[in-house]
């Protein structure tokens, strides 16, 4: 415990102790037993005495944190042996210890079994999405995630399949954003901000994709999974559709349309009007605007439908293109830009305050709002789930009202899990495997 908590608190580890919201931990010792009163901390025994209990591991805080215990509980423990060989702390396999690994198949053994848990788990990678639902009909596999887009939702239709395989929709908090910087010129006034979200052409990156999309919202850090009633999708007859059974809706060309439509009122109210030419202007000015983005070919595809878009649009946009770490560490820590390509995504810390703190170190939009200062102190500092749930949809709606970014795609998944395991459990969105057991005959 003690070097495993070590490993996290190490100078090098500062990225894992981001993502794990450690960062006021500030070490651990072993210790023969716990305070003396209950005055002097807070601790959870057996009630035997202390030498039937065995050592206690001190863990020191800077400050006291609401959510010690469940940030302390995704740390996963190594034996010291295996903590010190790494000259990069890592954690390790938790439940599982890992048997094999090819660049397409990875074998996990668990390290302690139950009665109706597998010894083995195999995760296989198989890009052909038909060949995944073969081998679960077969029952060479047990979990098909995800199933394609292409087969969604004909393929849970199908005669049986509701009677055979369970299927959830899972959204996982990740996030393709168009950022707006708030402290540039242009990007100060809320209308443009909305016109320009107005603009995104959704229906377009959605198609470029080629995944299931839910609806564009704020981003949100509680994205999990939940289950689909596939009798009922299966017993849709010719009136089915996919929203009225929970699976998402691709926006269309037309919503685009009208959005566009409404973008030319929002621009009218601050003051920028289109020229017999078509290019948008307040007074003489051009509305001028460079978009930023990463030079993989997935970026750039995305850059270009949003630049041809905006341009239809009467916006002049020039664009600036290089490794994302580059204009991570330049152009966008310094605030050069009025629009940045980017992907947001809440991982083990669920936290927001680093984006939208007025000083939060990944606050690439320069926001700067008591409301959601206040109101991420409030989620911090939640002492019960309600409390941080709450807080969680003022941070969302606060957000929306001043559209610091426009959500370009939140991909969903359909998983398929065959009946002959039990009801899985899914963690922000993601399958936890130490979950899969068999189903009770």
């Amino acid at each position: 415990m003690v070097a495993s908590i070590g490993a996290v608190v190490d100078p090098r580890a500062g990225e894992l102790r981001g993502a794990l919201g450690l960062w006021h931990l500030r070490g651990a010792e072993a210790v023969d037993g716990p305070p003396a009163a209950a005055s002097a901390g807070v601790w959870v025994g057996s009630g035997r005495d202390v030498a039937a209990d065995g050592r206690w591991v001190r863990v020191d805080f800077s400050i006291a944190d609401p959510l010690a215990f469940e940030r302390l509980s995704a740390v996963s423990v190594l034996p010291a042996r295996d903590v010190r060989r790494t000259r990069r702390p890592t954690v390790g396999a938790g439940p599982f210890a890992v048997r094999s690994m090819t660049a397409d198949r990875i074998e996990l053994v668990r390290v302690e079994r139950g009665a109706a848990e597998p010894g083995v788990v195999v995760l296989r990678a198989v890009p052909d999405g038909a060949d995944r639902l073969r081998l679960l009909r077969r029952h060479s596999a047990h979990v098909v995630w995800p199933v394609a887009s292409a087969h969604v939702p004909d393929e849970l239709r199908r005669t049986g399949t509701a009677a055979r395989f369970r299927g959830y929709l899972a959204v996982t908090p990740a996030f393709d954003l168009v950022a707006y910087r708030l402290d540039r010129p242009m990007m100060r006034d809320l209308n443009v901000r909305r016109a320009l979200d107005a603009l995104i052409p959704r229906a377009a990156v959605a198609k470029l994709l080629g995944t299931l999309v839910v609806p564009g919202r704020p981003p949100g850090t509680d994205e999990g999974a939940f289950r689909l009633d596939l009798a009922a999708i299966e017993a849709g007859g010719p009136a089915f559709h996919p929203a009225r059974f929970g699976l998402p809706v691709a926006p269309t060309e037309e919503e685009d349309l009208a959005r566009r439509q409404a973008a030319a009122a929002l621009f009218e109210s601050a003051g920028i009007v289109a020229d017999e030419r078509g290019v948008l202007r307040r007074g003489k000015d051009p509305l001028r605007v460079v978009l930023l983005y990463d030079h993989g070919p997935r970026a750039r595809a995305i850059a270009r439908i949003v630049e041809r878009a905006l341009e239809a649009g009467g916006v002049q946009v020039g664009h600036a293109t290089a490794a994302f770490s580059y204009l991570r560490a330049e152009p966008i820590a310094k605030g050069a830009f009025d629009l940045a390509l980017v992907k947001l995504a809440f991982g083990r810390n669920r936290d927001p305050t680093p984006y939208f703190y007025r000083n939060g170190f990944s606050n690439l939009f320069g926001l700067e709002d008591a409301i959601i200062d206040t109101s991420l102190e409030a989620y911090r500092t939640a002492r019960t789930p309600a409390e941080r749930r709450f807080a969680e949809r003022s941070i969302e709606t606060r957000l929306a009202e001043l559209v610091p970014f426009s959500v370009l795609a939140h991909p969903a998944q359909v998983i398929l899990v065959d009946r002959r395991l039990a009801e899985p459990v899914f963690r922000g969105g993601v399958l936890d495997l130490a979950s899969l057991t068999f189903a009770s005959p």
